[in-house]
């Protein structure tokens, strides 16, 4: 919903990213150079941070006047977008608006204490957003309204997936259990399994289809429902429960109108033809990253990520949502990955690159970051696989209390590090070790109770009788820094 923000909004939204990315305190130099604004803009926007949201998240200032984000407790970047979504009176009006359709611009301006000018201005910035795809606000009897109908619904699903919280539930008139149950069951019966994410957004979209049919709101357009009667019996047994939990008549036809929706999956396929097609390109796909990484699927997880995949590949060629609806600060995201698996984020680009240049589909350009998303979400213990193939960290654990010390810090670092360390326990004493520095040269970190400057400070790493949280935590990404190097 960033298109929805006003400009001061999306400046806020810009300044935490930046902070967001830092690893270190920066001058306020900086920051203006950055966001290409004034001293006095920035100061004021860190006036009003702490004003609205000092319960998510804190801005220090230090001696030196650096500045630095902190999240509090339980908070992260996503929850700060929300925050900043749900200030926006333009969100907050959409939002109503999907419930209220029908009433005049007047009845608006009144109940949101604004004027009827800025409720045009609203609808006007609402419209040229999403012009793209073809769904706007009309002003006459104000409601929001798409060429096609069924995309309006997908867009209300995403729209409050964006804005608000997980489970969030705006349906007062629909009991959410049931529908929820729903949206989980029946994708099941096509090898759809969905995460909970997805369970939430379909809720949303099924509720917000029978909310639509209430309202008079129907799909007009004509669509192939390739799954209709497949529903129509496994539902048949909900129809009771569904009314039990719908405080209004469900619409006569409504298996049609809900498999026209939620069943995007198989509704995009212009032909058998073209979902076999992409089928086999999404099993080369995996075949190649399998191949150059040498890293294992089983089958039940492949098939979870063919769906995954292709799942992409329809909801975005019916509903290009991409440049729409930014969660998870994707690019943010993909950095990370790219500097934590640098070799399978090359080989996954390049795959895509390829895929797109040979179908024409944005599978790398609009999509790169969802299909990272879904093979880290579906290709089970790939992070695993990938640790593995990195060489493993070589530690000297010496201990100058016993070699039974030295033997204790050995079956902590193994029981916290795993794979990612090898570690071996020096029997001698720490004098003996002093002649011997050329023993050095065989590891990447010394673990030892005292001072050696024998021993290279990159090497060294000091430790109390018992390791502090604090020292784990810089052990830990010792070892990162190190097996980063390595690549993978």
């Amino acid at each position: 919903m960033y298109r929805l923000l006003s400009s001061a909004e999306k400046r806020h939204m810009h300044l935490l990213e930046y902070l967001n990315r830092q690893r270190r305190e920066v001058s306020l130099e900086d920051i203006v150079d950055a966001l290409e604004v004034s001293k006095k803009t920035i100061l004021s926007d860190f006036a009003y941070f702490d004003e609205e949201f000092q319960k998510l998240f804190f801005i220090s200032t230090s001696e030196t006047g650096g500045y630095r984000l902190f999240y509090r407790y339980g908070y992260n970047i996503k929850t700060c977008y929300k925050a900043i979504y749900k200030k926006s009176l333009t969100i907050q009006f959409v939002a109503k608006l999907f419930f209220k359709p029908g009433r005049k611009i007047k009845d608006w301006a009144h109940e949101l204490y604004l004027s009827e000018n800025t409720i045009y201005r609203m609808i006007k910035q609402f419209n040229e957003a999403f012009s793209d795809i073809d769904i706007h606000i009309i002003t006459n009897e104000v409601s929001i309204q798409g060429a096609k109908e069924a995309y309006t619904r997908l867009f209300a699903g995403y729209f409050f997936e964006e804005v608000f919280d997980l489970y969030y539930w705006p349906f007062l008139d629909i009991d959410q259990e049931v529908i929820v149950q729903m949206a989980d069951s029946f994708p099941k019966k096509y090898g759809r399994i969905l995460t909970e994410r997805q369970i939430h957004r379909i809720s949303i979209i099924t509720a917000m289809s029978f909310l639509r049919m209430n309202q008079g709101f129907l799909i007009k357009e004509d669509v192939t429902i390739h799954n209709e009667q497949a529903i129509m019996e496994h539902e048949e047994q909900m129809t009771e429960k569904l009314q039990a939990a719908i405080d209004f008549p469900l619409y006569e036809s409504w298996k049609t109108e809900l498999a026209a929706t939620v069943m995007f999956f198989n509704i995009a396929w212009d032909s058998e033809g073209e979902k076999q097609r992409t089928t086999e390109f999404a099993n080369d796909f995996i075949d190649v990253i399998q191949e150059k990484l040498k890293i294992k699927l089983i089958p039940e997880a492949r098939e979870n990520l063919i769906n995954g995949l292709l799942g992409n590949y329809t909801l975005y060629k019916i509903f290009p949502f991409e440049g729409i609806f930014v969660p998870r600060n994707p690019f943010l995201q993909t950095a990370r990955l790219a500097e934590q698996y640098p070799d399978f984020i090359k080989v996954v680009h390049e795959e895509l690159q390829k895929l797109e240049k040979k179908t024409q589909f944005p599978f790398n350009s609009k999509l790169f970051y969802v299909a990272l998303e879904t093979l880290f979400a579906e290709w089970e213990f790939l992070t695993v696989q990938l640790d593995k193939k990195r060489t493993p960290v070589r530690i000297l654990a010496a201990s100058s209390l016993s070699v039974t010390h030295s033997s204790n810090m050995k079956e902590i670092l193994q029981t916290q590090f795993f794979y990612k360390v090898q570690v071996d326990v020096y029997k001698d004493t720490l004098y003996s070790l002093k002649k011997k520095s050329d023993i050095f040269d065989d590891y990447d970190i010394v673990i030892t109770d005292l001072f050696m400057p024998e021993l290279p400070l990159e090497k060294l790493f000091l430790t109390d009788v018992i390791f502090s949280d604090k020292q784990l935590l810089e052990l830990e990404n010792r070892i990162r820094y190190i097996q980063l190097k390595s690549g993978v």
